[in-house]
């Protein structure tokens, strides 16, 4: 079983990565700018899926590049 985890914007603390992406994705869909700028620092530039996001929350929680859709700086 995955230990809870806290949103990395908000600290909002949720069970597992599942809840997190979905909590990620809803509150980018309502256009929260400060999940959505996450998201795009840190995951993808583009739209997702949670079930989608869920896979990429591991490496980018664990600091590590995701991919090359990533906004550079």
């Amino acid at each position: 079983m995955e230990e809870s985890v806290a949103c990395p914007v908000c600290g909002t603390a949720r069970e597992d990565l599942a809840a997190l992406a979905s909590h990620l994705v809803e509150s980018a869909e309502a256009s929260d700018g400060r999940h959505v700028m996450w998201l795009n620092r840190n995951a993808t530039k583009h739209r997702i899926s949670a079930a989608g996001l869920q896979l990429l929350l591991g490496p980018a929680l664990a600091g590590d590049r995701l991919s090359s859709d990533r906004i550079k700086r």
